[in-house]
């Protein structure tokens, strides 16, 4: 970690006392994913509330519920739990509604889904998501769909014809557009076409960490996204922050290294945390979970070779070993940031360490996705 002297160990104190934290990932919802159930209860919230996280993207829709039918489902699974804990947490669908809830000292919750597919192939069925709360949507996830080419699919091609109806519709509705998972060819499509600004929730830094390509933009897609006005969330992923991030896993200075670049890049305006945290804890909840997800990539990527078997989720063999809690852990999320109740205390030691000014951390820590959010909704 970061040594300090006692006076930035006190202003550490006190950003983390009144800065807000948006967090642009958060999976843990999907952890439980063959039984559709969350794992958000109150040993989470508690967490989140000891961490002081203010708002959370919860990726309730998640690319296994591809389809509408299963979308809904998953949607009053949420609306199920922010009704449990509802004087803990809000439903966020309006920038009004992100100042009641920090007026109010709840967390804010974005429902955010990682995959178009959830409207089939009807742009008329994005009203009818809006209406339940959907206010930021990933174009794909991994692999192509009706709308965009997927960043990891053997032909990624831009928007679709259709892609460019659901792109129109999302800027009227208000849906915050999330070029995560998207092509390159689909990423700058959307950017020339999209008339709002958009956002790439989670990923990292291509010139940093070549060996996950498909998911750290170039710096050139960098640029683009910051002359959109767009803000970048950075992963905490060790494979996507460290080249061997797989064996060795990574720390908090790799994803500082990240962060840093893209201010140097583009300036400090158009970056934030974007961690993709999934809080996975037990053998059998990874176990479990990691079962389901490698039977669907391998019924629908045929390709060997395909990155997506090569993730840091899914293993090569499905032995005790490969999904022993220190694994699990160690390719889930970088040393230092794993745990939500530590995350914003230890961005901001890291932060004040790498001596940024107050109003600089607080536009990282969320200033800047709260200026997206203010002109799209």
């Amino acid at each position: 970690m970061f040594k300090l002297d006692k006076s930035e160990e006190d202003r550490v104190l006190e950003l983390h006392k009144k800065l807000p934290l948006v967090n642009a990932s958060d999976m843990t919802s999907v952890v439980q994913i063959p039984t559709g159930q969350a794992h958000f209860d109150e040993k989470y919230i508690e967490k989140l509330r000891k961490g002081r996280v203010s708002i959370i993207h919860l990726s309730w829709l998640f690319w296994l519920f591809d389809n509408s039918y299963q979308a809904v489902k998953r949607i009053y699974g949420m609306y199920k739990v922010l009704e449990k804990y509802k004087d803990d947490l809000a439903l966020i669908t309006s920038y009004d509604s992100i100042e009641k809830a920090m007026v109010q000292g709840k967390i804010g919750v974005i429902m955010h889904s990682h995959n178009s597919s959830i409207i089939d192939d009807d742009v008329e069925l994005l009203s009818i998501f809006h209406k339940l709360g959907l206010r930021v949507m990933q174009l794909t996830y991994h692999g192509s769909n009706l709308v965009a080419g997927g960043c990891a699919d053997r032909s990624s091609y831009g928007l679709t014809s259709f892609g460019v109806k659901v792109i129109s519709e999302m800027n009227r509705l208000g849906i915050l557009i999330d070029l995560a998972h998207v092509g390159y060819t689909a990423f700058m499509d959307t950017l020339e076409i999209s008339k709002e600004n958009v956002i790439y929730s989670h990923g990292g830094v291509h010139s940093l960490c070549k060996t996950r390509k498909e998911r750290n933009l170039t710096d050139e897609q960098i640029k683009a996204l910051a002359e959109k006005d767009g803000v970048m969330g950075i992963m905490a992923k060790p494979n996507a922050l460290n080249p061997r991030g797989r064996e060795e896993g990574a720390t908090i200075s790799d994803y500082m290294r990240h962060l840093e670049y893209v201010v140097k890049l583009v300036g400090v305006d158009y970056v934030g945390i974007g961690t993709k945290n999934a809080g996975w804890k037990t053998w059998d909840e990874a176990m479990e979970s990691g079962r389901v997800v490698l039977k669907e990539f391998m019924a629908r990527f045929h390709d060997p070779k395909s990155p997506l078997l090569k993730l840091s989720i899914v293993p090569n063999s499905l032995s005790e070993k490969d999904w022993s809690p220190a694994v699990v852990e160690m390719r889930d999320s970088a040393k230092g940031l794993e745990d939500v109740s530590k995350l914003k205390l230890n961005l901001i030691i890291g932060l004040v360490n790498s001596g940024y000014s107050d109003q600089e951390i607080r536009k990282i820590l969320g200033g800047n996705f709260l200026r997206v959010y203010r002109k799209i909704w």
